[in-house]
């Protein structure tokens, strides 16, 4: 069976060949069955016809909570927005040329034999709230917390990511995976590969990103984020929920140079070799 979270989407893509003209539009009809009544029908929503709901999903259809979009002429994606416990059943795609002489009849195919739906159990939380101030180069331990307590066979996958000032999207630091591999962010591959950048797992639910040597331009607002993953019935992975924990501010001070900086330079003006130097604000040349 297909099985998804209540409050999650739900996602149908449905296909149809064999009619005459490939590229006129097919219309397409959904069903549903309930477990509690296999030989009644529901009607649900059609690309042809307004009303052909019922009026236990006419409602959501007018408000868009469910949908039809069309993918090609010979496909189309059905979408419920947000799953409630009544949509568990068996769901029917229909599809119907309307095209005349084109072709009598039409095509039906049971797309999810059954969708069943199951609690969110997914918990992720942070070790740390409180802003952070390291000075470049100390070291950086954050903790993430992250487990499901639901009775099916799922994986969670951990990811670390940094939210700089001024940049819209986070990027990733460094991810464990569903299949329990290690994946480092773009920018991070080198000081992954140096060791100074790790995500070790402890016991069932922590995750603990370690950074030896920050530098300045790790300086922003630090998130876990846990993915909650079913394998369906097609042998494909899905996301079944996602959360992010709390984020967690850090500032970087950035080393300042110490000691005096000299600037030597050797310039020749009018066959004359001159020797400048220029130590912080006070230059001075002499004629060598």
């Amino acid at each position: 069976p297909l099985y998804r979270v209540l409050g999650s989407p739900l996602y149908i893509t449905c296909s149809v060949s064999g009619f005459r003209s490939e590229n006129t539009d097919k219309h397409f009809e959904f069903r549903m069955t309930k477990p509690s009544n296999p030989n009644f029908e529901i009607q649900i929503i059609s690309s042809h016809e307004d009303t052909f709901g019922y009026s236990s999903h006419l409602i959501r259809v007018i408000k868009n909570e469910i949908t039809l979009k069309r993918l090609s002429p010979n496909s189309v994606r059905f979408e419920i927005k947000s799953l409630q416990k009544t949509d568990e059943g068996e769901y029917e795609c229909t599809a119907v040329n309307l095209e005349e002489g084109a072709y009598d009849g039409e095509y039906s195919a049971k797309t999810v034999r059954y969708g069943l739906l199951i609690e969110d159990s997914l918990s992720v939380s942070s070790s740390a709230f409180t802003p952070l101030s390291l000075n470049e180069g100390e070291a950086l331990t954050l903790t993430c917390l992250a487990s499901s307590s639901t009775s099916q066979h799922t994986h969670l996958s951990v990811a670390w990511y940094l939210h700089k000032d001024g940049q819209e999207d986070a990027q990733p630091i460094i991810s464990l995976n569903r299949d329990f591999t290690l994946s480092p962010g773009q920018g991070f591959e080198r000081r992954h590969q140096a060791g100074l950048i790790r995500l070790d797992k402890w016991g069932e639910a922590s995750y603990s990103l370690k950074m030896a040597e920050v530098e300045p331009s790790d300086q922003g607002r630090f998130y876990c984020q846990a993915q909650e993953w079913i394998q369906d019935p097609d042998g494909s992975w899905y996301i079944i929920i996602q959360k992010n924990a709390e984020e967690m501010a850090l500032t970087v001070k950035a080393t300042e140079m110490k000691g005096d900086i000299t600037i030597a330079i050797l310039c020749r003006l009018r066959s004359q070799l001159w020797f400048c130097s220029h130590v912080f604000t006070s230059p001075f040349c002499f004629q060598h």
